[in-house]
């Protein structure tokens, strides 16, 4: 019986050592070159990394990784570490471990993504959390917005203020979520994200928007038994906008058919309300700018699949 185990202990041995043999010695800047074309086909965008090396036990490191957008704004991440759990797959799970650092703070992801959703071409994790420690957001807010003002979905009349916008700040954030869709009652979770140093402007000053620094500016909620309930101190505030969130999205199976029951408050004055109350007026609460005194709370009703928009206009 020893002599049995002691092989199978032998074999276990050499199968580990020649796994990692070949993962540490795999031609991982060969490697490089492929994901980064291949990312930049399947996107569009210009993806480009100065290293990609191996990370133990199961995983790899890419440093100077760069995306932008072809003739746009660039974002670059200092480091991006990526760890695959193995015990994960045991549950029937796909384990993923991401951590980003930059050279003012990091970002930590872990997500457990079910392989049978995978199979169904359902992306929707079970298990994810999501810590950031004064993680600098400036570039991948630009090259998000950038971006989005340049798709094929946004409005005309977005598009052109969303590429003169700029977005400073930080963030430090608590993010835990176990979410069964099986069962969404049973999910359990909780979001605490607040940002630092928040301030945007436009570099075109023409559109007339004025420096706004947000003396408040966080995200809270809670998901208990199934329903995920934003907590009314979620508000982002400036000297001239406001911007407050709260309500209840019901979690349901499947997910598109959650009951959505929010409220997003908004308040505007000053010199945004003057030279951009109108064009939110029209897009937005479709009224009359010059009989609106630039405070409204936009209802969302319906589900998440099917969103209803109902703006109340404060008088």
């Amino acid at each position: 019986m020893k002599s049995k185990s002691t092989k199978l202990i032998y074999i276990l041995s050499f199968l580990v050592s020649f796994f990692l043999f070949l993962f540490l010695t795999f031609p991982f800047e060969v490697l490089k070159e492929t994901i980064a074309q291949k990312i930049s086909q399947v996107s569009g965008l210009s993806v480009s990394m100065e290293s990609l090396s191996p990370n133990l036990p199961l995983g790899i490191n890419s440093e100077g990784v760069s995306i932008a957008r072809p003739g746009g704004k660039k974002a670059k991440i200092d480091e991006i570490d990526i760890d695959f759990k193995f015990f994960a797959l045991f549950t029937g799970n796909l384990g993923i471990g991401l951590e980003i650092e930059d050279n003012k703070g990091n970002l930590e992801l872990d997500v457990s993504i079910p392989i049978s959703g995978l199979l169904a071409n359902n992306l929707l994790p079970a298990f994810l959390e999501f810590q950031t420690e004064k993680f600098n957001l400036t570039e991948l807010i630009g090259f998000g917005l950038d971006y989005y003002a340049n798709s094929a979905s946004v409005n005309p009349l977005i598009g052109p203020l969303l590429k003169q916008l700029s977005l400073k700040g930080a963030v430090t954030s608590s993010v835990k979520i176990d979410l069964d869709t099986k069962d969404p009652k049973s999910s359990e979770g909780n979001a605490n994200i607040k940002f630092s140093g928040l301030s945007m402007a436009s570099t075109d000053k023409s559109l007339g928007i004025p420096m706004q620094k947000f003396k408040t500016a966080q995200f809270i909620a809670k998901l208990s038994a199934g329903d995920f309930k934003v907590d009314p101190r979620s508000k982002f505030v400036s000297d001239q906008l406001g911007i407050s969130l709260s309500g209840t999205v019901g979690l349901k199976n499947p997910i598109s058919r959650s009951n959505l029951k929010m409220d997003v408050g908004m308040d505007l004055s000053g010199e945004i309300k003057e030279n951009i109350g109108s064009l939110i007026a029209m897009l937005l609460l479709k009224t009359d700018s010059s009989t609106w005194n630039g405070k409204a709370t936009m209802q969302l009703s319906g589900t998440l699949g099917i969103p209803n928009v109902n703006p109340l206009l404060e008088k």
